[in-house]
């Protein structure tokens, strides 16, 4: 029996792990400068969607609804937390007990399926082989101020562009009600922008020093690891964002990008699946250079669509090697009909940001 209560032909049944317990209002799009400018906000992940389908950007960034994560990113979210206690206190006895504490406050908040690998134990073995692989180590995390430079957020200039327009959407819609309130603008009426000003936004898992040497530190997850995804961390545009943006930020450079991977295999009877692996990636000033110019043209072709109202999709990306695109129920229903099944309750708000703690 399908749960179809539009009669739209669509099962509404949220076959995903995830589920929406806060229903908060979606994170804006835009934010307020004053006298019609407007402050952009964009990360790696919003541009992605972007660069993969222009469709999918719409539904996430303007409209603010996603489906639920999947079970590997609850679990890749899972390990960073430990990683990032690793960072900032060290490796020892103390600090492995203070990641399983961790880990089990996450999974009983957000369990797994029951039949993923991927739990609480499997995650406590990962921190507990990855403390033994680098308990003594010659790399140090970096300090600010006397801070540890660790899952720290950064949000920096990166340019503006001259619209004097109305875009195609309500100032609600873009900015959200709250702000439509104390801006004093017509919730319902189409947003007017003189100056819109771009910000490139993330947040780094940490800076560390490597046999004298400053590196930007990226953890990752992966099931499946093998040279290619290696090899894609070449010219990595989230990588390049991250060292382009310690080179504007801080008095030191930094020389490119140690990626931390744990390769979390199934385990299998004839090999644990567990590996770890540390690769160095060195990033010349003009990858960084022409990221920035990539993100600047990237970014006002989005803009035009803001204009224009209109998203095109790709339907070369309809179906992926990880399965369907989260937006493909929305988008093979009519025109009419797609609202109805993007404020389902297979979709929830839009709420994380490189900016907001804990999101």
């Amino acid at each position: 029996m399908t749960n179809d209560p539009l009669g739209i032909g669509v099962d509404l049944t949220d076959t995903y792990s995830g589920v929406f317990q806060d229903e908060a209002p979606p994170k804006p799009m835009l934010e307020s400068a004053g006298d019609d400018n407007y402050i952009f906000r964009i990360d790696n992940s919003t541009l992605e969607k972007w660069q993969t389908c222009p469709r999918a950007f719409y539904y996430y960034a303007v409209e603010g609804r996603e489906k639920p994560g999947s079970p590997a990113l609850n679990f890749g979210r899972a390990c960073h937390m430990g990683w990032e206690v690793f960072n900032r206190h060290g490796i020892g006895k103390a600090q492995v007990q203070k990641v399983r504490e961790t880990l089990t406050e996450h999974f009983i908040a957000n369990p797994q399926p029951a039949d993923d690998y991927r739990n609480l134990e499997y995650g406590i073995k990962v921190m507990e082989e990855y403390a033994q692989k680098y308990n003594i180590s010659r790399c140090s995390t970096v300090e600010h101020n006397g801070e540890p430079l660790v899952e720290f957020p950064f949000s920096l200039n990166i340019g503006e562009v001259e619209i004097k327009n109305k875009l195609a959407y309500s100032a609600e819609k873009l900015l959200g009600e709250e702000a439509c309130g104390k801006c004093h603008i017509g919730r319902s009426t189409p947003l007017y922008v003189n100056k819109l000003f771009f910000f490139w936004s993330g947040k780094i898992d940490a800076i560390v020093e490597f046999d004298d040497r400053r590196w930007v530190m990226d953890h990752k997850t992966a099931s499946m690891a093998g040279p290619t995804f290696y090899n894609d961390f070449y010219l990595a545009q989230q990588m390049a964002g991250y060292v382009w943006a310690v080179r504007n930020m801080f008095h030191f450079d930094v020389e490119g990008l140690l990626l931390d991977a744990a390769e979390t295999r199934r385990p299998t009877k004839t090999g644990k699946g567990l590996q770890f692996n540390r690769q160095f990636y060195t990033y010349d000033k003009w990858i960084c250079d022409e990221f920035m110019l990539d993100v600047k043209s990237q970014i006002g072709s989005c803009v035009d669509q803001l204009v224009t109202g209109y998203f095109p999709k790709k339907t070369k990306w309809c179906m992926g090697k990880y399965g369907a695109c989260p937006y493909h129920d929305v988008c093979v229903m009519q025109p009419d009909r797609r609202n109805a099944v993007l404020h389902s309750s297979n979709y929830g708000n839009v709420h994380w940001s490189p900016l907001i703690p804990g999101s």
